[in-house]
């Protein structure tokens, strides 16, 4: 019988969306930070930016 794991579904694409838009615009954290929790992250090196922002 085959084992199936389950993994937490994740978005590289999304997080780095994020990621960009507070590049581009230093108010976006604002409406980042309503929306999304430094454990919605599953890129770490993107978590710790979030973490600092």
């Amino acid at each position: 019988m085959a084992e199936f794991i389950k993994t937490l579904p994740q978005n590289i694409e999304a997080e780095k969306a994020v990621l960009g838009s507070i590049l581009l615009d230093d108010q976006a954290i604002n409406g980042a930070l309503e929306e999304v929790s430094i454990n919605d992250f599953m890129i770490k090196i993107i978590r710790k930016f979030f973490l600092q922002c």
